[in-house]
């Protein structure tokens, strides 16, 4: 078996990194500081999830210090290694690409962000095809958290798992090899 500890290491936010849902946050930030814009969601919605994520970041996101986020601490240490041995580490989420650029402002070691934009919510199968165009079949590893991600699991010459139940994980090595492991167990600490 090759090393695959050279490949690019993809990583997930939401759920992987940090533990909450960014869009979570914002949406708190945004009935802080504009209240009455909570009321355009529908609407916003009605033009798209992705162009719902666009217009909560553009408003929320000037209002918001991601330092404050809960991270997975655990994790995070193993990225910083993992940088500090030469890794390429991307950040590749559905979380809105104005919040990703700040989380990945905040943390300083992510090569690149890839993230979702105002016309594609960067998720599951497109998320896969998104890392497949730029890095090929089997030509990095994706650390993700949840059931979305088994699309781009399958794409990946390996994964790291954060989060998912035992079960799960006995079922994702069926499909793909297994370069790290962080239980639920240790999202609690």
């Amino acid at each position: 078996m090759s090393d695959n500890s050279t490949l690019p290491l993809c990583v997930d936010l939401d759920g992987t990194l940090v533990r909450g849902d960014t869009l979570q946050e914002l949406l708190l930030v945004m009935a802080r500081v504009s209240p009455g814009r909570l009321f355009c969601i529908p609407f916003w919605l009605f033009r798209g999830r992705a162009f719902c994520k666009e217009k909560i970041a553009e408003f929320s996101c000037q209002n918001w210090d991601p330092s404050h986020l809960l991270w997975n601490r655990e994790f995070l240490a193993y990225l910083l290694r993992e940088r500090e041995r030469g890794r390429r580490l991307f950040l590749v989420t559905g979380a809105n690409r104005r919040v990703a650029e700040a989380v990945s402002a905040c943390l300083g070691i992510f090569e690149e962000v890839i993230a979702s934009d105002e016309k594609t919510n960067l998720t599951g199968k497109r998320k896969a095809q998104e890392l497949v165009a730029r890095f090929g079949e089997k030509g990095f590893v994706y650390a993700g958290n949840s059931a979305i991600d088994w699309p781009v699991w399958e794409k990946s010459a390996c994964a790291i798992v954060v989060g998912l139940s035992a079960a799960k994980i006995r079922q994702l090595q069926s499909v793909v090899p297994l370069e790290q492991v962080f239980p639920l167990a240790r999202l609690r600490s």
